[in-house]
């Protein structure tokens, strides 16, 4: 991407999101659907380490 600031900002929101989606799972005992947002929170958290490593 051309503009970095966007794409690393982009990166952390959805680290948050699924991040919060995953808290919220547990903090209301819904174990089973707290297995949903770990992959794409897996998945941004590697598009993040991957974007700040090309800086």
């Amino acid at each position: 991407m051309w503009l970095e600031p966007l794409g690393i900002s982009a990166a952390i929101g959805l680290v948050l999101h699924f991040l919060g989606a995953l808290i919220g799972h547990l903090r209301v005992g819904d174990t089973r659907g707290a297995a949903a947002p770990v992959v794409p929170l897996l998945l941004a958290i590697a598009v993040l380490a991957l974007r700040l490593l090309t800086l």
